[in-house]
């Protein structure tokens, strides 16, 4: 589980496969590229070696899985 506050970002890097499970807040996550909103109810599925980062804009709250 992972807890991040408003204005933290995590910059952009590549990872193996994993899953991500917002639960609380709202943030922009980017993978590859591509900009997707994050907030309770989102799950973000990542593929291996796909660059990933995030921006939080309130306090966010998520779980992260990674696959391999």
């Amino acid at each position: 589980m992972v807890g991040l506050n408003a204005g933290q970002k995590i910059p952009s890097h590549p990872e193996g496969e994993g899953v991500y499970i917002f639960l609380e807040g709202s943030g922009t996550m980017t993978v590859d590229g591509q900009e997707i909103t994050v907030g309770p109810g989102v799950t973000v599925i990542t593929a291996d070696g796909a660059s990933r980062g995030l921006e939080v804009h309130t306090q966010l709250a998520f779980i992260a899985v990674r696959i391999n």
